[in-house]
């Protein structure tokens, strides 16, 4: 992606060795949790819709139809990625040409079907429909508390094991102002 983006070879170091030290992703490889395949399959998707948004012609469609695979892989992983699945396609429509635009969502459309349909018939066959998960099965603790520990509390919040969201957060919100002024 910080090629993509026309990132220097330093910059490409940087985000390689920040993904890997500062992220999730090491810290949750050793678990049996989906979150890093998830992870996986979003900034893959990601990757691929900016590269079919500044391709042209065959590789455009090909490169769309297979961000819209990997991202029905993500949500095949976990349903509520569905949520998420607009925003890494958005580059498909957002950084292509005008003309290629329907036809970049037409094949990560094209791309979405399988693994959508997989999802869903998943879902039917185990809950008897969408996003309905196991009956009875809820949220018990109280939100605050709750929000507290999984972002910044000492027993395995986001900023333990992702400590370069801090810096992200920092960098972004300094980055919005410099183009202001």
């Amino acid at each position: 992606l910080v090629r993509l983006w026309g990132g220097t070879p330093s910059g490409i170091a940087v985000a390689v060795v920040g993904t890997a030290v500062g992220s999730p992703l090491w810290s949750y490889a050793s678990t049996l949790f989906a979150e890093p395949l998830l992870a996986l399959s979003l900034a893959g998707a990601l990757a691929l819709s900016v590269g079919a948004g500044r391709a042209a012609g065959r590789r455009a469609a090909a490169l769309a139809a297979g961000a819209g695979l990997v991202a029905g892989w993500a949500v095949l992983t976990k349903g509520l990625a569905l949520a998420l699945v607009p925003f890494v396609l958005l580059p498909l429509v957002l950084d292509a040409p005008r003309p290629s635009r329907l036809r970049n969502a037409a094949a990560a459309a094209a791309g979405l079907v399988p693994t959508l349909g997989a999802w869903l018939a998943l879902e039917l066959a185990r809950f008897g429909a969408p996003f309905t998960s196991y009956g009875g099965q809820g949220f018990t603790h109280p939100v605050l508390d709750g929000l507290w520990r999984l972002t910044v509390g000492p027993n395995k919040g986001l900023v333990l094991y992702f400590p370069l969201c801090v810096l992200g957060a920092v960098g972004s919100i300094t980055q919005c102002f410099a183009q202001r002024g």
